[in-house]
């Protein structure tokens, strides 16, 4: 019986100690490999370019120009292109692109200017690794424009 009982506690030995080893194992996995805290992304936001407390402006007169600054944050834990492009009524009146490593920034400064009176709407679109068939991010910046007294 003793050599039942050897043989028993030899297999139980090795059962444990594979056991022992495979937590081992998993615990240093998950401290050698990185978790992202969060999931990728992209920040893409719009301020005005004088100071970031106050909001870009929103009444114009016709002729005066407004500068705003896109800022684009890269958190998609790669480098990514990107790119910018301002458009209103249907016409880009500024595109460029910039390639951002991961957990850097990009600002670009927008001037936007109307030559008539009236509700207007610029669109900022964000475009991802090449694909300009559909925004990967939008905003839209709206303004009142005004005839000068």
């Amino acid at each position: 019986m003793s050599e039942t009982r050897s043989r028993r506690s030899r297999l139980l030995s090795i059962a444990l100690g594979v056991i022992l080893l495979t937590a081992v194992g998993g615990l240093v996995f998950y401290v050698v490999v990185p978790v992202p805290a969060m999931p990728p992304d992209t920040e893409f936001y719009v301020l005005n370019s004088g100071t970031p407390e106050t909001a870009y402006p929103t009444n114009l007169s016709v002729g005066e120009s407004a500068t705003v600054t896109a800022t684009v944050e890269n958190q998609e834990y790669e480098a990514v292109s990107y790119e910018l492009a301002a458009v209103h009524d249907d016409e880009r009146f500024v595109a460029q692109s910039k390639t951002i490593p991961n957990g850097e920034m990009w600002t670009r400064n927008v001037t936007i200017s109307f030559e008539e009176p009236g509700k207007k709407q610029v669109d900022l679109f964000l475009y991802r690794d090449g694909d300009t068939s559909e925004p990967y991010r939008r905003l839209y910046l709206r303004f009142n424009v005004t005839q000068e007294p």
